[in-house]
């Protein structure tokens, strides 16, 4: 990265386009939307006030990486210090900001840029995956999910009969299908969460 810090004059953290990674044109506004990783300027950030120029400086961010509560993995956060502000190279483009948690935004000097900070209280790194994870045997979440709206919302038919069905929300299957006794009680039933 070309980033510059004008370390002992104006505390402005300069970024050129080229810093950026080109992603798409936005077919709404037809700028073009570049990405900076902020993890990737916090590490060149680091770098240059590591270097003789800026080893007396003030220090231009506070980090704090990935933390592990609760058994959620919560993702870095990096904030730029006062008195440093952002300065991206003017022009008619969007920046999004991934890698981190950042205020970016809050310290940037207003020009042409368009910037989207895609923060989150509480982004977490994902620790499960809903449609492979399994909440019961070999049932995952996402099927489970699909079993209980159907047994909630979906259509029954044959409920005077020995075969009891429960439709899809979308009416396109059959997730549940029992077959009762005269009494009314399941002998045995067949689930389809797919």
């Amino acid at each position: 990265m070309t980033v510059s810090v004008g370390w002992y004059s104006d505390q402005i953290i300069d970024v050129e386009i080229s810093d950026l990674t080109f992603d798409r044109v936005d077919p709404v506004t037809s700028r073009s939307i570049y990405k900076l990783n902020i993890d990737t300027l916090r590490r060149t950030l680091s770098d240059l006030y590591a270097a003789e120029e800026g080893a007396a400086a003030q220090t231009p961010y506070f980090h704090e990486t990935e933390t592990t509560f609760g058994g959620v993995t919560y993702a870095r956060k990096i904030q730029i210090l006062s008195p440093y502000k952002i300065r991206f190279e003017d022009g008619q483009y969007a920046v999004e900001f991934e890698g981190a948690n950042n205020n970016v935004q809050d310290v940037a000097i207003v020009n042409q840029v368009q910037l989207r900070p895609n923060n989150s209280t509480g982004l977490s790194v994902p620790q499960f995956n809903p449609a492979v994870d399994t909440v019961e045997g070999s049932l995952t979440y996402d099927e489970a999910i699909r079993i209980i709206l159907a047994a909630n919302a979906g259509k029954l038919s044959g409920a005077a009969g020995t075969t009891v069905s429960i439709r899809d929300a979308a009416d396109s299957k059959d997730r549940i299908v029992a077959t009762v006794d005269s009494s009314g009680n399941r002998t045995s039933v067949t689930l389809d969460g797919s």
